[in-house]
């Protein structure tokens, strides 16, 4: 069984993430990023492109992996300050 955590992750539970809009330059980083990678693969051989979408599978497990520690370490910070508020700890309760 999975971790909350981990469902939160995944989107498995909660709310899903705001899509980026189709023109902010995330959007077009993305799309540049396609367009050359297509150029790339049309002068490759099958076994050329077969070895470089495998580099692609773990270039994106490993983003994932990172992405994921990232998540629970700000998740896990995010409740640390929060129980450092809620224990009186903070500055902020003494507003």
């Amino acid at each position: 069984m999975q971790s909350i955590l981990q469902q939160l992750f995944d989107s498995d539970i909660g709310l899903d993430g705001t899509p980026f809009p189709e023109d902010s330059p995330f959007m077009i980083t993305v799309r540049d990023r396609r367009e050359k990678l297509n150029k790339l693969m049309e002068q490759l051989n099958d076994e050329q492109k077969e070895l470089l979408e495998t580099c692609e599978d773990t270039e994106n497990e490993i983003n994932e992996t990172i992405a994921y520690r990232k998540f629970v370490y700000g998740f896990r910070l995010g409740s640390l300050i929060m129980m450092e508020i809620m224990d009186g700890k903070g500055e902020m309760t003494s507003c």
